[in-house]
């Protein structure tokens, strides 16, 4: 991600909004943060009613679980383009890093 936002404009910024409130603490969040590019931002839901309003937004899908290994919310992954006046552009999910850089791109510039 670093990668495709140093190849785009200086106003482009990612933001990481994590979905599981109860493991994902400001300070779990500050280590994301310390290993991943300052142009990320990371935040966190805050409790299950804000957790319900993200899905609901983001048309999220998560089931809760019991794996503290892996996590207490299994949930669908995407990356969300968002343009200035904060309108959904699109997403990418699973492509290349190639194309995901150009679907980014073509999003933002057109």
């Amino acid at each position: 991600m670093e990668n495709i936002l140093s190849e785009l404009n200086n106003d482009v910024r990612g933001i990481f909004i994590s979905i599981d409130y109860q493991r994902d603490k400001p300070t779990v969040l500050k280590s994301f943060h310390e290993h991943y590019s300052d142009k990320i931002s990371f935040y966190s839901s805050i409790d299950e009613e804000h957790l319900k309003e993200l899905a609901k937004n983001f048309k999220l899908h998560y089931t809760k679980t019991n794996d503290q290994e892996n996590g207490n919310i299994d949930h669908s992954s995407l990356i969300y383009i968002i343009g200035k006046d904060n309108k959904m552009l699109g997403y990418i999910s699973d492509e290349d890093i190639r194309t995901a850089s150009n679907k980014i791109r073509n999003l933002l510039l057109n």
